[in-house]
């Protein structure tokens, strides 16, 4: 026999003496694909529905719902401005008796303006809220369809932990 033969057959029985990689057992390999690779498959899924649909659909449910949002602020501040107000103040100057014409005109801001623009404080806030939890809303819907999770990008109030709130304490002598 040449040298050459030799060699390649001592490569075969050293490849088959080689040790090799041992399988891991079936519950270990199921258990690590149920709890460390599910949300590496979750995102690779949502990335592909995100790919899916393109970025015009994307862009075509923001103009959608921005719009919406926008119209529906519009209207809730026209109807506010144009019917509740005036409303208001027609029920506030009935019930507070300004028909009298002997009031003077202090006792007209004490009793009529003064809780009417209180009242209309409240009702601004209560809208601002209101447009405020629409606009959020949109943003959720939108991430829905952007493919985005919320809770795998923690915020700075979930990152914080009160450790370091301790540790800047006065300590005492």
């Amino acid at each position: 026999m040449s040298t050459t033969t030799l060699d390649v057959e001592k490569t075969k029985k050293d490849a088959e003496k080689a040790p090799t990689k041992a399988k891991k057992p079936a519950k270990q390999a199921a258990k690590i694909t149920r709890f460390g690779l599910w949300r590496e498959r979750a995102a690779q899924k949502r990335a592909e529905r995100a790919s899916e649909r393109g970025w015009l659909s994307v862009l075509s449910w923001t103009v959608v719902l921005r719009l919406l949002v926008i119209t529906a602020d519009y209207l809730l501040a026209m109807l506010t401005a144009t019917v509740v107000i005036p409303q208001l103040a027609l029920w506030l100057h009935q019930q507070s008796g300004l028909g009298d014409p002997g009031l003077l005109s202090d006792a007209s801001i004490a009793m009529w303006l003064l809780p009417l623009a209180s009242i209309v404080a409240l009702v601004v806030v209560g809208e601002v809220v209101l447009m405020r939890r629409m606009w959020r809303w949109a943003t959720e819907r939108l991430d829905k369809i952007k493919g985005v999770d919320a809770e795998t990008e923690p915020t700075s109030a979930q990152t914080t932990n009160r450790t370091s709130k301790k540790n800047n304490r006065k300590r005492s002598k």
